[in-house]
């Protein structure tokens, strides 16, 4: 029997341009001490997201890079999102030293996302979203757990 042979590229092209090509949305932190304090802008949060991407630009660098890629359930997406940038509860691991290190220091943060349907193929998708955007060991900072995970090695 000849194996059939199923192709998400499209789909990862697709998730590429809608993530990563985007420009991101901008948070801003009225405390930037107790970043708890914070909350999305109204324009986030209203639309559900499995995948999502923060961003960071600086005055020296105004370009935003892209520090991390992640997934979570539709249901739970922007909970994540607000875990990583303003409260984590504890036991839970998220990118939260590393945006309080980027804020403190007057960086600015932001979001993009989107949404893959059905939902169980977020796995899949953010994990080539990751090796798609990893080519260089200065790319994706903050994912080396999940690269690890994926057994991709960073190039030099």
């Amino acid at each position: 029997m000849t194996p059939h042979r199923i192709d998400i590229d499209d789909l990862v092209k697709k998730c590429q341009s809608t993530l990563i090509n985007s420009i991101p949305h901008p948070i801003a932190y009225q405390d930037k001490v107790k970043l708890e304090n914070n909350t999305l802008p109204p324009s986030l949060g209203k639309t559900p997201l499995n995948i999502y991407a923060l961003w960071v630009r600086t005055e020296e660098e105004p370009q935003w890079k892209l520090m991390y890629i992640g997934q979570r359930s539709a249901k739970q997406g922007w909970n994540r999102v607000k875990q990583h940038l303003f409260s984590t509860p504890k036991g839970t691991q998220s990118k939260l030293l590393q945006v309080r290190m980027m804020v403190e220091s007057g960086a600015e943060m932001g979001v993009t996302s989107l949404l893959v349907e059905p939902d169980s193929m977020r796995l899949s998708i953010e994990e080539e979203l990751i090796n798609l955007n990893s080519k260089l060991s200065t790319d994706l900072p903050w994912n080396d757990k999940a690269r690890a995970k994926s057994g991709k090695k960073r190039k030099a």
